[in-house]
């Protein structure tokens, strides 16, 4: 069960954050969003939000051109007792997936899956589908179902047979306006500047770092921190102990700054100020309130 969280689709390189050492596997990072893959089963992903504002706003690609929102990956795998399984009875619902470029991702041999399910989810993409190469099993509403979502694109959505009933498409310009969001565009970042009122900092900033190392990338004009998050991190991995050094109210956080315990500084504050942006309601602690899956028109899950 994956549930209420917020999860801002990364891919690296980017234009603002450049492989300046050239050293790193970009495999981790595709720049796609919650996929079920292999053979998932009975698995469920319900209230999230999937956003690919950070990829475009924070990280500089060209909107629409990066990741989709939710997928399957379907493949086949023989256990220790000698049966070959497939994907069987996973569902999406009341997620919204915001400023990818597909909505659906769909890929692997569907030879045996059944019963899966994608159903009250609000879709704020450039296509509404993308079905990869070799997918040619994916025949039969009895494999996957796709109904009573709202996409908000500029394309028609397919026509297969498991697009099912109940489904809508307005322009994808509307979507903010028609779900009632007052902020879908909130990052990371926005919230170490908007609501922390923290200055980014930069690579004079991070002591421990290998000074050549440092000067290769500040001669290749890559920042420090493009998404925020080292910013945030400086405060959240420095107030664990409880310290008694007081968090600055503006300006710049330390890396070896001694912080008292801090709410604002949690995962959960960030996901429930970019929640609130997409009018949803915040979590409580631990991130068990449940949704029922339905997005509404105003965005809320009940």
């Amino acid at each position: 069960m994956v549930r209420n969280n917020v999860q801002f689709v990364f891919k690296y390189p980017s234009p603002r954050d450049p492989d300046t050492g050239g050293a790193s596997d970009n495999r981790a990072q595709p720049g796609h969003g919650y996929k079920m893959g292999g053979v998932t089963f009975g698995a469920v992903a319900e209230g999230n939000i999937i956003s690919g504002a950070m990829l475009t706003d924070d990280l500089g690609f060209a909107e629409h051109r990066h990741g989709s929102g939710l997928g399957f990956d379907a493949r086949h795998m023989t256990y220790q007792d000698g049966k070959t399984y497939a994907q069987k009875k996973n569902t999406y619902c009341g997620n919204i997936v915001y400023r990818t470029r597909s909505g659906l991702s769909l890929g692997g041999d569907w030879t045996g899956v059944t019963g899966h399910r994608v159903t009250n989810n609000v879709f704020v993409v450039d296509e509404p589908a993308r079905v990869q190469c070799g997918t040619d099993t994916l025949t039969s509403a009895s494999q996957l179902t796709v109904h009573h979502n709202r996409f908000y694109t500029d394309q028609d959505l397919p026509a297969a047979d498991w697009m099912g009933e109940g489904n809508t498409v307005r322009p994808y310009a509307d979507a903010a306006k028609a779900g009632g969001w007052p902020d879908p565009d909130r990052t990371l970042k926005r919230y170490v500047t908007d609501v922390l009122h923290l200055v980014v900092l930069d690579w004079s900033d991070a002591p421990r770092l290998d000074p050549k190392e440092v000067a290769k990338r500040v001669d290749a004009g890559e920042p420090y921190d493009p998404m925020g998050l080292k910013t945030f991190m400086a405060v959240a991995t420095n107030m664990r102990k409880g310290g008694t050094d007081p968090i600055p109210a503006k300006g710049k956080p330390s890396w070896t700054g001694d912080y008292p315990w801090d709410a604002r500084f949690t995962g959960q504050a960030v996901v429930n100020w970019v929640r609130e942006g997409f009018n949803v309601e915040k979590v409580d602690t631990g991130g068990a309130r449940r949704s029922s899956g339905q997005a509404s028109d105003s965005g809320r899950n009940r």
